[in-house]
C-alpha cells in the first residue's frame, strides 16, 4: 500500500483515464473516446479518506491526526478494511476512531452481508444556481450542506440608493408648474418575470408604466417597449426611446432611437445602476431636475439585502460571513472598493454613486453597485452605532446580532456548516 504522505499527494488532476471503444453506429465521435466509464477503475478510495482526515485540521475547531492504521477485518460475509484513527482535538484531547470500510473486490463491487454490491454512478448537484426569480442555491462539499440563498425586501423604490432618489426627485420634480413631465402607473411585475432585468428596473417597473419627457420616454413595460420598437438585446438592457433623433435603419429613416443600458453607458456618466443611468440622463435634459436629484442626500435607511435560509433561520448574508470571516475579509474577496472615515463629508451624502453605514466612531463607505448593496444593506438593520470600527472583525459583536436569529447555538451551526463548504 501507500504512505499517508504518498497518499495526501495524490491529484486525480494527474490521472489519465483510459479511453474505450464502443461499437455505436454514430455519427458523434464521443462514442470511440469514452473514458469516464472507466472511472471506477482508476479510483482510489484511500487517497479521499485521507484527504478527508486531514481536512479536519482546517475546521474552526481543528482536529489534528496523529496515527492511522488499516487492516483487513474481512469474513466470510463481508470485505472491510478496518481504519483505526488517532486524533487530537484543539483542546488536547486525545481521541481514536474506529471505522469498517467496505473494500471493492472484482474491480467495482462491495462484499457485504454475503452479497455484491454495486455503487451506482450518482450525478451530483451543480455548486451554485438558480431555483427562482430571486433564489440561488449553493451545495457544499459532496453535497452534504445547501443553502438557499433569497433577496429580501419589496418596498417600491428601496431596492437600492438610486432608486429610492429617482422616485423622490420624480415626485418633486412633476409638483412644480411647466416640469414637462407625465407618468403613467401600473405594475409590471410580471411582465419583468419574462426578461433579464436589473432589480433597480423592476422595483421601478411595479409602480410606474412610462416616464415621458421632452427628449425621452423610458419604458417599465418591457412587452410593451418590444411591440412597438425594434430592440437589439445585444446592446445591452432596453429601456426607452430618445426622441427627435434621425438615424438610419435597414435604408429608412426613423425619428428616435432606442436608449440602452450598458457597459459604455455606465463609464460615459460614471454610474453603476440603471436607476443612476436614468437620473443622470433627466439631470442633462433638464437643469431643473438636476437640482432635486443633486439635493437628495443618502437616506441611511435598510435597502433591499440578500440572506440564506440556514440552520432552519433567515440570516443576512453578511452578518455570516462577517462572523465567519471578519468584515474587511468579506469586503475585499467581494471585491468592494471601501474606506472607513471619522466623519462623513458633504460630498458623499450627495453622491449617487456611494453609500456607507454608520458605527460609533466613524462610517464604512462603499461604492454602490448591485453586489454590494445586496451584501451590505443586511448589516443596516443591526445597530452598528453602538460598535467601534475595531470591533469589525470580531465575532462577539455579530454574536450579539445573531442573538436576534437564534444565539450562540446558531453560531455553531454557522461554524459546522462553514466547515462542510
Amino acid at each position: 500500500g501507500k504512505s499517508v504522505k504518498e497518499l495526501l499527494k495524490d491529484n486525480p488532476n494527474d490521472t489519465k483515464l483510459p479511453v474505450s471503444k464502443l461499437p455505436v453506429a454514430s455519427i458523434n465521435d464521443d462514442w470511440s473516446n469514452m473514458s469516464f466509464m472507466n472511472f471506477d477503475k482508476k479510483y482510489d478510495p484511500d487517497a479521499d479518506i485521507i484527504k478527508m482526515l486531514d481536512s479536519m485540521k482546517n475546521w474552526s475547531y481543528p482536529v489534528m491526526v496523529s496515527e492511522v492504521n488499516v487492516t483487513d477485518n474481512s469474513t466470510s460475509e463481508d470485505v472491510l478494511n478496518k481504519w483505526e484513527i488517532k486524533c487530537e482535538d484543539y483542546k488536547g484531547t486525545k481521541f481514536k476512531l474506529v471505522i469498517d470500510v467496505p473494500r471493492f473486490v472484482e474491480g467495482n463491487f462491495l462484499k457485504l452481508r454475503g452479497n455484491e454490491k454495486v455503487i451506482m454512478i450518482q450525478s451530483t448537484q451543480i455548486p451554485i444556481i438558480k431555483t427562482d426569480l430571486d433564489t440561488c442555491q449553493i451545495i457544499g462539499i459532496g453535497g452534504y450542506n445547501k443553502i438557499m440563498v433569497h433577496r429580501y425586501g419589496n418596498r417600491a423604490g428601496k431596492s437600492i440608493p438610486t432608486a429610492d432618489r429617482l422616485l423622490k426627485s420624480i415626485n418633486k420634480f412633476r409638483s412644480t408648474s411647466n416640469s414637462g413631465m407625465k407618468i403613467t402607473y401600473g405594475d409590471n411585475h410580471i411582465i419583468c418575470d419574462k426578461y433579464e432585468l436589473p432589480m433597480d428596473y423592476i422595483d421601478i417597473a411595479g409602480v410606474i408604466n412610462t416616464i415621458d419627457t421632452k427628449d425621452y420616454t423610458f419604458f417599465f413595460n418591457q412587452d410593451e417597449l418590444r411591440l412597438e420598437y425594434q430592440v437589439d438585446d445585444s446592446k445591452g438592457v432596453p429601456i426607452g426611446i430618445k426622441k427627435n433623433t434621425i438615424i438610419k435603419e435597414a435604408k429608412t429613416e426613423v425619428s428616435s432611437s432606442i436608449v440602452y443600458y450598458n457597459e459604455d453607458t455606465m463609464r460615459k456618466y460614471s454610474v453603476n445602476t440603471l436607476t443612476g443611468y436614468i437620473g443622470a440622463l433627466l439631470t442633462e435634459e433638464n437643469d431643473k431636475f438636476g437640482e432635486y436629484y443633486n439635493s437628495i442626500p443618502l437616506a441611511n435607511t435598510e435597502y433591499t439585502f440578500s440572506r440564506a435560509n440556514i440552520s432552519s433561520t433567515k440570516i443576512p448574508i453578511i452578518i455570516i460571513l462577517a462572523y465567519l470571516e471578519g468584515l474587511v475579509p468579506t469586503l475585499k474577496k467581494a471585491r468592494i472598493n471601501y474606506q472607513f472615515v471619522q466623519n462623513l463629508d458633504r460630498s458623499i451624502r450627495y453622491d449617487t454613486r456611494y453609500d456607507y453605514i454608520r458605527f460609533l466612531d466613524g462610517y464604512l463607505i462603499y461604492e454602490v453597485n448591485y453586489s454590494s448593496s445586496l451584501l451590505l444593506n443586511g448589516l443596516k438593520r443591526h445597530d452598528t452605532e453602538n460598535y467601534s470600527i475595531k470591533e469589525i472583525n470580531s465575532k462577539p459583536m455579530y454574536l450579539d446580532f445573531l442573538e436576534d436569529y437564534g444565539g450562540t447555538l446558531k453560531a455553531d451551526g454557522l461554524e459546522n456548516s462553514y466547515d462542510c463548504m
